[in-house]
């Protein structure tokens, strides 16, 4: 903890996630306190997505990431959820958890936005996602986007529908 080089620190978290000798918990322990003091959100997501590109979304280490990068930056966070989108693995709980922590609907709605452009509307995190949705203008733009893409389901306009009668007009 006592480094102050944040390359150092970042590295030492690298060689913590690769060495699988000891247990989950001692890890993520030394991984949350040595992210701590990183003041880079950027550096640090960089880390997540290197989980998320060997395909550990359920690593501890990178729900101990989300949920320090999410305090920090939500711009951040929704980068990672967008590279997950990428992946295809928006049934993961990684990204449940992501969309969980966004509180910036604008931010939320970006989210959406990347899994109607990746064509990702078909599983059930779309309507998950919808009903983290605390704005309706942010989700009016959602289903203008789904429409543009002639992506809109009935299905959709339901969801949609009943989030937006329940949390009140714009």
């Amino acid at each position: 903890m006592t480094m102050r080089d944040e390359v150092l620190k970042l590295n030492e978290i690298r060689e913590i996630i690769r060495y699988k000798g000891s247990s989950d918990a001692w890890r993520v322990q030394i991984v949350g306190n040595l992210a701590a003091t990183i003041t880079s959100a950027e550096k640090l997501n960089n880390i997540a997505f290197e989980i998320v590109k060997d395909g550990d979304l359920k690593s501890p280490i990178l729900i101990k990431l989300i949920e320090l990068i999410s305090l920090r930056n939500q711009a951040e966070i929704r980068r990672l959820a967008v590279y997950i989108i990428q992946q295809k693995q928006t049934e993961s709980s990684a990204f449940r958890l992501i969309v969980s922590k966004i509180v910036n609907m604008a931010e939320l709605r970006k989210i959406a936005e990347a899994m109607i452009d990746g064509n990702q509307t078909e599983n059930n995190s779309i309507v998950d996602l919808i009903g983290f949705f605390r704005n309706n203008r942010e989700l009016l733009k959602v289903g203008e986007q789904l429409v543009q893409q002639k992506l809109y389901t009935s299905k959709l306009a339901g969801v949609i529908q009943n989030h937006m009668n329940k949390h009140g007009s714009i």
